[in-house]
C-alpha cells in the first residue's frame, strides 16, 4: 500500500462535539418524554441527523416527523456548540502528518459547521479538501464523501487512509476502498471491529510501516 493521503472524520476525532451532540439530543428527545437521549446518541453516533432523527421516532413511538426533530435537534445544538474544543493531540498529529501526506476531512456535518471549526481551532492551513454531507448524494455510511475527498486531493481511494471514530464512519470508509484507523474515543465505547486496526493514541501509529505494507 502506498499512502498520499490521510483523511480525518471531525466529530469525536479532531473536535470533541460528540458530547455537545449527546447533549442536544437529550435535550430534543426529553420533549417527547424518552429518558437519556444522551446515551442513546453516543451508541447511534455517525449519520445525519435526519437518519438519527427517523431511528428515535421508530425505537421511541414518536409521533413527529424526522425533519422537525432535526431541526429542533440543531436548533438545540447551536444554543451550546461553542462548548466544543479541539482534540489537541490529534492535532499535533494531523499537522506532523501534513508535512508528509495530503490531508482532508470527510464529516457528516454541514459544510457552515466544518469550515468555521476547522478555522476557529486552526486546522485548516493544513487540510487540502474538507467534504461535507451536504457536499455528496450520499451520506455516511454511504463512501461518497470519502470518494469526493479522494477526488479533490487527486489520489486514488486505495492511497488514503481514513481515520474515523464510529461504525458508521468506519462502514464509510471501508466502502470506498480505504484503510481505515479505528480511533477509539474514550467518551464511548463503540464496536470498532470493521476497521483495520483500533487505537486508542494516534500519535503512537508509524504510518512509514502502513505504507510499506
Amino acid at each position: 500500500m502506498t499512502i498520499r493521503a490521510i483523511i480525518f472524520d471531525k466529530d469525536g476525532v479532531l473536535v470533541n462535539s460528540e458530547e455537545s451532540k449527546a447533549i442536544a439530543w437529550q435535550q430534543t428527545l426529553d420533549r417527547y418524554d424518552v429518558k437519556d437521549g444522551y446515551a442513546w446518541y453516543l451508541s447511534n453516533l455517525g449519520p445525519t441527523s435526519v437518519f438519527l432523527a427517523e431511528k428515535a421516532i421508530e425505537l421511541f413511538e414518536i409521533n413527529d416527523n424526522p425533519e422537525t426533530i432535526s431541526c429542533q435537534w440543531q436548533k438545540d445544538y447551536l444554543l451550546i456548540k461553542d462548548n466544543v474544543q479541539p482534540i489537541t493531540h490529534n492535532f499535533k498529529v494531523l499537522s506532523n502528518l501534513s508535512n508528509t501526506y495530503r490531508i482532508g476531512v470527510a464529516s457528516s456535518m454541514d459544510r457552515v459547521t466544518i469550515e468555521t471549526e476547522m478555522l476557529k481551532f486552526g486546522y485548516r492551513e493544513y487540510i487540502q479538501a474538507c467534504v461535507s454531507g451536504e457536499d455528496v448524494t450520499r451520506n455516511k455510511p454511504a463512501p461518497d464523501v470519502y470518494l469526493k475527498a479522494a477526488e479533490m486531493l487527486k489520489v486514488k481511494p486505495s492511497e488514503c487512509v481514513a481515520i474515523e471514530d464510529s461504525p458508521t464512519g468506519i462502514s464509510a470508509a471501508k466502502s470506498a476502498g480505504m484503510f481505515c484507523i479505528g480511533f477509539k474515543n474514550p467518551l464511548y465505547n463503540l464496536d470498532l471491529r470493521q476497521s483495520d486496526i483500533i487505537i486508542e493514541d494516534l500519535s503512537t501509529i508509524d504510518f512509514t510501516k502502513l505504507n510499506s505494507d
